[in-house]
């Protein structure tokens, strides 16, 4: 008995919840602020009025005035005008002919229905609130100072990789606008507005790609060498151009190396958005444990950091930082047209020959060129 009056109990408690909860929720919905600048408002009959349209006035219609008639004198003495008789006013009548034609009422107008229209009065445009409604354009809005003061903390040096780390680290905790967004097609999907975005240009667009680049950008690497790409399909096809994209399987990434990830991975391995190496580790034989990312991630709205394992599927491909102050060389001088010396480059040695065939003197500026990463270096 105890058990059952327990159940009823609950029972009534999650029917008191529910009813009080919906009877609260259009008020709740009510007070949300909108932005469209419409009134949500559907035309009842009582935005309607009676309206006259006939153009005329309700009257007794034709009366007759001075203007409906012609005044003429017609003689009625009788008599001839001679020696004994002189035509005075008396012996003239006055006679009046109506000329108008139209008795006297004639047109009489009353208002009938059909003088009558239903016109919309209450001056109110018809309007439902969508979710677009409710997007205020000027919340979380951020101009150059605001995001570049984020960064005050960090301190960038000649390490490129290093840098781009420690920027992404700065940004980590930011998140998406969620009172400032465009609605999709489907009318149910917000893009909301990021810094990275405004940077960019398109403060509402997908931004794991423009996250990158505004990192990239703020840790001093050239867009020479990393030009701005602002979507993930467009980096891969960058990387990929420039031998830059490959397996996970067949290179050791660094930091600032860029990363693919997808977040359902299948038989297609299609990379859902780039992300930063921030950190890596290698166990004693050099063999990768683990890699630490900040990421951009419009699916949850905001940039955080995430840690993989050694071959966890979710990890696509490495798009390797193209910086080619990255490379540093140690030169010899030899003859006038040849300079020999060993170049340190992704953590590997390679002997250098550059011949400067006919050069009268040795230039002030040599380009060193190897397996595709370039060194200027004054000799």
């Amino acid at each position: 008995m105890k058990r059952w009056h327990k159940v009823v109990t609950a029972l009534a408690c999650v029917v008191v919840f529910c009813t009080t909860y919906v009877l609260i929720m259009p008020a709740i919905t009510m007070e949300r602020e909108t932005f469209c600048g419409f009134t949500d408002h559907t035309h009842s009959d009582s935005c309607y009025s009676r309206v006259l349209v006939c153009e005329q006035e309700e009257g007794q219609g034709h009366v007759h005035t001075e203007a409906c008639y012609e005044t003429e004198k017609v003689l009625t003495c009788g008599l001839e005008e001679g020696e004994d008789h002189a035509h005075t006013e008396d012996c003239y009548e006055t006679e009046q002919t109506l000329i108008c034609g139209m008795e006297e009422g004639e047109g009489a107008h009353a208002h009938t229905d059909a003088c009558y229209e239903q016109q919309l009065t209450c001056g109110l445009e018809e309007h439902t609130h969508t979710l677009a409604c409710y997007s205020n354009p000027e919340a979380d809005v951020e101009e150059a100072f605001d995001w570049e003061q984020t960064m005050d903390s960090v301190e960038l040096t000649e390490d490129l990789r290093a840098n781009v780390a420690a920027i992404a680290q700065s940004q980590i905790g930011y998140k998406e606008s969620a009172k400032n967004y465009e609605v999709m097609e489907d009318g149910e999907t917000t893009k909301g507005y990021t810094r990275y975005g405004a940077w960019y240009g398109d403060p509402y667009a997908d931004w794991d790609g423009m996250f990158v680049d505004f990192c990239l950008h703020y840790a001093g690497v050239s867009h020479d060498d990393m030009p701005l790409q602002d979507n993930c399909a467009d980096w891969i096809e960058f990387l990929d151009h420039h031998d830059l994209y490959v397996s996970t399987d067949s290179y050791n990434p660094q930091i600032g190396d860029l990363v693919f990830i997808d977040d359902e991975p299948g038989d297609d391995e299609s990379p859902v958005r780039a992300a930063l190496i921030s950190e890596v580790e290698y166990d004693k034989d050099n063999a990768l444990v683990s890699i630490k990312t900040v990421e951009g991630n419009p699916e949850t709205g905001k940039v955080e950091k995430e840690n993989y394992e050694a071959g966890d599927n979710h990890l696509i491909a490495y798009g390797i930082l193209n910086i080619k102050n990255a490379a540093e060389a140690e030169t010899e001088k030899v003859s006038d047209d040849t300079v020999i010396g060993t170049l340190t480059a992704e953590g590997k040695d390679y002997k250098i020959t550059v011949d400067y065939t006919g050069a009268a003197g040795f230039p002030e500026d040599v380009e060193l060129v190897v397996n595709e990463i370039t060194k200027k270096k004054e000799l």
